[in-house]
């Protein structure tokens, strides 16, 4: 009976794997500073996606940082 349990459980854990999905896409995280080192919060942030064109603006927070949070690969 514990065979057939620690089976299950094994089963119950690779499952998740078999499951998890590739998104093909990554983040840049940075933050904005000026010549002093103090950081600059609200500034714009552009990324272009020099293969397609494409940009999108990111405003940094309070803190200076930005994230792009799930961008599609690219040059």
């Amino acid at each position: 009976m514990m065979k057939a349990v620690r089976v299950f459980v094994v089963l119950i854990c690779v499952s998740g794997l078999a499951l998890a999905q590739n998104t093909n896409s990554g983040e840049i995280r940075g933050s904005v500073t000026d010549a002093s080192g103090a950081v600059i919060a609200g500034a714009t942030v552009t990324i272009t996606n020099l293969d397609t064109g494409t940009s999108k603006d990111y405003i940094t927070n309070g803190d200076g940082i930005y994230d792009t949070a799930s961008i599609l690969p690219g040059t």
